[in-house]
């Protein structure tokens, strides 16, 4: 064996050196670097200021299934809904996401008290939902039939699926869609007549 195959050779390892920063000591090189991350930040920006809503553009079908619904204590009565939008939040106790959206629909249920009723809806045993003490949940609980979730083809959670008081789809998608904005909106549309 010779000396030289087992030596580093120092030529080799300058050249690649020079050859891998080379694109830092161009103008051209910097306006693609500057070009790129520029590109990054408008793609970063758009997600955070327009987040997906995951819709499964359900909007005006009619469901049978609400009374499929197996409310943990008394649910709301057809008499309560009368005027209201039900919002539907299909979730797990397993799920984080889930569970980190609570706070924000025990806010959206307090706020919108007037014009909403909140259901979590999970597909979990009785026992399994009583038992889940994470995070308070402050709105009505009920385990989801599999009639409603097969109707709507709920393959992802969390979703909501927001119905009129005539049990019409009036909105449907993932929670951090459901501002405060998209709810006045669907207020303003849906109860006005």
């Amino acid at each position: 064996m010779s000396s030289s195959s087992s030596s580093p050779n120092p030529a080799a390892h300058e050249v690649s050196q020079k050859s891998s920063f080379s694109l830092l000591r161009s103008p051209l090189g910097i306006l693609f670097i500057l070009l790129f991350l520029f590109g990054v930040h408008l793609w970063v920006r758009g997600l955070v200021s327009n987040p997906p809503t995951y819709s499964k553009n359900l909007a005006g079908r009619k469901t049978t299934n609400l009374a499929t619904l197996n409310y943990l204590g008394t649910g709301p009565s057809k008499e309560m809904r009368r005027g209201k939008l039900l919002v539907v939040d299909f979730w797990a106790t397993w799920c984080r996401p889930c569970v980190n959206v609570i706070p924000h629909m025990n806010s959206t249920a307090e706020k919108y008290a007037e014009s909403i009723i909140v259901v979590g809806a999970s597909s979990e045993a009785e026992k399994t939902i009583r038992d889940f003490n994470k995070q308070p949940i402050e709105y009505y609980r009920a385990i989801n039939s599999s009639a409603l979730v097969h109707e709507f083809s709920i393959d992802s959670i969390p979703h909501i699926v927001i119905f009129n008081d005539s049990d019409v789809v009036v909105w449907d998608g993932h929670p951090s869609a459901l501002t405060d904005t998209a709810l006045d909106s669907l207020i303003a549309e849906h109860l006005a007549n």
